[in-house]
């Protein structure tokens, strides 16, 4: 059925002049071109034409980061196809989804999404909510990448690439304003010190008053502020020596609204906040209380809850050329600790109160050592090595008062890990005869992971213990794995492309941070994927589609506990299924059309010992995957006609839209656990003055209000919901030189 869908998708997009990549907006293009052919992507290790990559790959440059008005990776939820980003949910918890995998956004785990900056790997689930700032390029890829990138990654990777110095003097100012009260503004400066050295210094800043009340202290919720600072220097002392090193530091500080999404039997009498026997998890809110959220954005928390996540990091890539054959090191380290606090009953009962704090600090450090051909002739390749180092840290304290028993406790839990992946992967490509080439590609895989862990549970008043306090200091473990990828691409001409092909994935298991639950272990993935490119009308058009299968064996989930903490655990079986097409065609010189679709059909084959709501064993065989939307599409439409006088105007509309999502694995029956259908209507409207290089515009988010849970987290059993923004109304003001 799948593949049936993917020839009719075929079909109905070339009907209507779909093209490949929404995310190649106006803005990859300038407004006297109609050709869509020079978008360049590194996701292969090398320059490449985007319609020449067999692979399902979006590009969204910075100039359409901008125009999205997205200061995060998840404000870019359906600019590509297949993947959802869902809104901070605390601890910088957003773990991202690709093609039905979910990170599941806990500490000391790996995600399924590998994300880098630079080259260099990254915590997907802090990333999603981090402020983005002078970015280049962001290359979404779809699929598993172990034998191109660094590190392991099943569901696909999700590549940052920040700007090189420039070797002129130049730069932008960008201030922007909106409402609910925002400030945002940014900039660049780029330009040589000598001949061969030039540099980059880029700054931004923004603050968000937030748009939710808090009826309990009258404050506002849902904001936050943030501010980055990045400096860029290549040195190219020779023609065949590159040099670039990238210092950064970031800050996001949120303030995410929350609130329990399911009704609470409350017991009147002092013990548990529920009668024991008729707690409630999977009973949805009232109406009425649920638009007194969604409609009038009041909440009710009596507990501190914020999230600071900073980042430090330095990037050095080194290119030497010998001619024909190129020798590439990227090296990586990034310092991030996450600090915070979240009022995990998600109401403001004035007896009965679960609230936490936490504290993760993560230091990497990463070094990749490649040999690579120089694409220039029928056979090209790539031979590798690669070293990851990790020591992650948790200080964790869930205070219990009263809301699940009869006393007033605190749990505390302090974890170690240090993790060391060592891993070797080669891929190449030969060209059998004109238009006909295969592709292989191989990577062994090494991780050892050390762990320790201390538990107390006292009482929160008098600090006796509750029970004899527990530590844990398991033997190493140790994972290897073997992965590959085959395909055949077929390219006829120069504007058309087909492939197919099988690949397999690996993500290594570990041990719960927590300490409550055993081991789990690694997940695999086998993948096969066919596909299509193709541009048409002298390249003012082009289009990309794919399907594919995907097959987990062992699939990682994430489950509340609940007196408190996450666990993760080993799903059976699980299947995905889906397509994708996207597109953009230029209509005229002034007119463009671009838009995306994906189905995706993501079920657990095998689950028969499931983890309900309250932590019961529940089958939750034929269930669908959390996070993962059924459909998804966006479209996008862009006029800029010439205004006179050396002006070019912007009228630019667009609509996401996405179905159903579940977020637990259990109880899909019930609202509580699901986020409604969402459309957004956004609208910019804008013009430039070409002389001045000077932009002004103003701009529209979710224009028509629709509101619904964008992400949920389990807490002491129940789900405990964040929700998309309401409408804002903002201007901004850009200038270059």
């Amino acid at each position: 059925m799948i593949y049936r869908l993917f020839l009719s998708s075929i079909l109905a997009t070339t009907a209507l002049a779909g093209a490949r990549a929404a995310a190649q907006e106006p803005s990859t293009v300038s407004a006297s071109s109609d050709s869509m052919n020079e978008i360049i992507v590194t996701a292969q290790k090398r320059n490449e034409r985007l319609s020449d990559v067999p692979i399902a790959i979006t590009v969204i440059t910075g100039d359409a980061l901008n125009r999205a008005a997205a200061k995060t990776l998840s404000e870019l939820q359906g600019v590509a196809p297949g993947i959802y980003i869902p809104t901070n949910s605390g601890y910088g918890g957003a773990p991202i989804s690709i093609r039905g995998t979910a990170g599941a956004s806990a500490v000391l785990l790996d995600d399924p999404v590998a994300v880098y900056i630079n080259g260099v790997y990254q915590s997907s689930g802090a990333i999603a909510s981090t402020a983005l700032v002078d970015i280049g390029t962001i290359e979404i890829v779809r699929g598993p990448q172990g034998t191109l990138q660094g590190r392991n990654a099943t569901a696909g990777g999700i590549l940052i690439n920040t700007p090189d110095p420039t070797d002129v003097l130049s730069g932008y100012a960008r201030g922007t304003y909106a409402d609910p009260a925002e400030v945002r503004i940014e900039g660049a400066v780029s330009g040589p010190l000598s001949d061969s050295l030039s540099v980059r210094l880029a700054a931004g800043y923004f603050k968000e008053e937030g748009w939710g009340k808090n009826r309990f202290d009258n404050s506002r919720i849902g904001g936050g502020h943030g501010d980055a600072l990045r400096l860029t220097m290549r040195w190219k002392p020779t023609d065949d020596l590159d040099l670039r090193l990238t210092a950064g530091r970031t800050l996001t500080y949120a303030e995410p609204a929350f609130a329990r999404w399911a009704q609470t039997n409350f017991n009147p009498a002092p013990g548990p906040l529920v009668i024991p026997g008729t707690a409630t998890p999977a009973v949805p809110l009232p109406q009425a209380a649920q638009n007194d959220i969604l409609e009038n954005n009041n909440f009710a928390l009596n507990s501190p809850n914020f999230n600071r996540i900073t980042d430090n990091s330095l990037a050095l890539s080194a290119t030497y050329s010998l001619g024909g054959v190129d020798l590439v090191s990227i090296t990586g380290y990034n310092d991030i600790a996450s600090v915070g606090a979240a009022d995990s009953d998600g109401f403001a009962d004035p007896v009965r109160m679960g609230f936490n704090t936490g504290s993760l600090p993560v230091e990497n450090f990463s070094q990749e050592l490649r040999a690579q051909s120089d694409g220039s002739g029928r056979f090209s390749w790539i031979l590798g090595l690669y070293y990851f180092h990790q020591d992650g840290g948790m200080d964790f304290v869930i205070n219990n008062l009263q809301l699940t028993g009869p006393n007033r406790t605190q749990a505390i839990f302090d974890a170690q890990q240090t993790t060391r992946s060592y891993a070797a992967f080669a891929d190449s490509t030969l060209e059998l005869v004109r238009g006909l080439s295969i592709i292989g590609g191989v990577r062994y895989t090494r991780e050892t992971k050390d762990f320790g862990f201390d538990r107390r549970v006292q009482f929160f008043d008098t600090q006796l213990p509750v029970i004899p306090d527990f530590s844990y200091r398991p033997a190493q473990a140790v994972f290897t794995d073997t992965s590959f990828r085959a395909k055949v691409v077929y390219k006829p001409n120069e504007d058309l492309m087909l492939y197919a092909g099988y690949s397999t994935g690996f993500k290594s298991g570990g041990f719960n941070a927590f300490g409550t639950d055993p081991a789990f272990a690694p997940e695999r993935l086998r993948s096969a994927e066919i596909g299509l490119k193709a541009d048409f009308l002298d390249r003012r058009g082009s289009i990309a589609l794919a399907a594919y299968s995907n097959r987990y064996d062992d699939l990682q989930i994430r489950a509340g506990v609940p007196t408190g903490g996450v666990a993760i655990f080993n799903a059976a079986d699980s299947k995905i299924e889906g397509f994708e097409a996207e597109g953009s065609f230029a209509v005229t010189s002034d007119l463009r059309l671009s838009g995306n679709v994906s189905y995706t059909n993501a079920r657990f084959l095998s689950f028969p010992l499931a983890r309900n709501l309250l932590d019961r064993t529940a089958d939750a065989t034929g269930n669908q995957l959390p996070r993962t939307p059924r459909w998804q599409y966006y479209l996008q439409t862009s006029y800029t006609p010439a205004l006179g006088n050396d002006v070019v105007g912007l009228i630019e509309a667009s609509w996401r839209y996405r179905s159903t999502v579940f977020y637990y694995q259990t109880d899909q029956q019930s609202p509580a656990v699901q986020g409604e259908p969402l459309g957004e209507l956004g609208l910019r409207i804008g013009a430039t003055w070409e002389a001045h290089r000077l932009t002004a515009t103003l701009f529209g988010t979710n224009l028509l209000n629709d509101r619904s849970v964008a992400n949920q987290g389990i807490t002491f059993s129940y789900p405990l919901a964040s929700f998309n923004r309401p409408r804002s109304i903002g201007m901004q003001i850009e200038k270059k030189f």
